[in-house]
């Protein structure tokens, strides 16, 4: 059992691209000695064929048991704690160790999936690959500051200021019985990054990333 806080915060995604608002989540599981940092923002980037990024970052411990991140598959959303996710559809690739990118497809019937989950669902469900070869699912509620940081990304409300309320994160372990790898794979053209969405790790490791 952990905590999440949530805010909203302008970002710049890089040289010559306008600042975008982005939700962000700061979760802490102490028992696990694990930091996240989830931050969610619209992609204003015409090289990135995606509607939206996900970024994921872990902060472990010296003595987490199991190594390291090595794989987040996606993203999924749903209505309870106890209910089984809704994966959404785009392509998560490892940037660095315990950092990862997913862009969300930027298909029109994509777009108009995703969004609807993503304001509508109240918690959100970051499956995980350790190094160890273990699985587990982090379940972060998204409670009303996270609802708030939410509308304020997809209706373009200013931001009044960091939201400091704190909502739930729950680790579990992993209760899919599909694999990991299959969670969040669509078939489409023009994934982010010059990939190809549904692809595996094996083949994104082909192409030297």
């Amino acid at each position: 059992v952990g905590s999440v806080v949530w805010r909203t915060e302008t970002v710049a995604p890089g040289s010559g691209i306008a600042p975008e608002l982005s939700a962000r989540a700061d979760v802490e599981i102490p028992e696990r000695h694990m930091n996240i940092t989830w931050s969610l923002r619209r992609n204003s980037d015409k090289s990135l064929p995606a509607s939206h990024t996900i970024e994921v970052m872990f902060k472990l411990g010296m003595d987490f048991t199991e190594g390291g991140v090595g794989n987040v598959p996606g993203i999924l959303m749903k209505s309870n704690e106890g209910e089984r996710g809704v994966p959404l559809a785009g392509l998560a690739v490892k940037v660095t160790d315990n950092y990862f990118l997913i862009g969300l497809s930027a298909k029109k019937a994509d777009i108009k999936r995703n969004i609807p989950l993503l304001k509508d669902r109240d918690w959100l469900d970051i499956p995980i690959v350790y190094t160890s070869g273990k699985r587990a699912i982090l379940a972060i509620e998204k409670g009303e500051p996270g609802k708030r940081a939410f509308a304020e990304v997809f209706g373009g409300t200013p931001s009044t200021g960091s939201q400091t309320l704190k909502s739930d994160a729950v680790a579990h372990p992993q209760i899919s019985a599909e694999p990991a790898s299959a969670l969040a794979q669509v078939p489409d053209e023009g994934a982010p990054l010059g990939f190809t969405w549904g692809s595996t790790s094996e083949e994104i490791t082909a192409q030297g990333v």
